[in-house]
């Protein structure tokens, strides 16, 4: 049976739902100061816990809004959805993957 875990680091929480495909890029977009966690500025190393909300982009118009559901270390594609519920969308693109196929692990 797999462990549930309590606390993930925000940067790699974005990594693992793949709100932001690679870790890197989420450490640059936190960096940036466009992720909120529980409507506080976010660093790469801030924990997130089930229940925090996760506001990523300008806060006066996020890009999307979402409720931490569930902390797994690794989450397989098909139930990526299950570990986060989105609250609000503002339609734009969020950075992801340069499309070379590779992803980081």
């Amino acid at each position: 049976m797999e462990k549930q875990e309590s606390s993930m680091r925000l940067d790699k929480f974005l990594k693992v739902t793949h709100l932001i495909k690679r870790r890197g890029q989420a450490k640059e977009y936190i960096d940036s100061g466009l992720a909120f966690v529980n409507g506080h500025p976010g660093k790469p190393s801030t924990k997130v816990m089930v229940g925090d909300r996760v506001l990523l982009g300008d806060p006066v118009k996020p890009r999307i809004e979402i409720e931490v559901c569930r902390i797994r270390e690794y989450c397989p594609l098909a139930e990526i959805k299950d570990m986060y519920k989105v609250l609000g969308q503002g339609g734009f693109t969020l950075p992801m993957d340069s499309g070379d196929g590779k992803d980081e692990r």
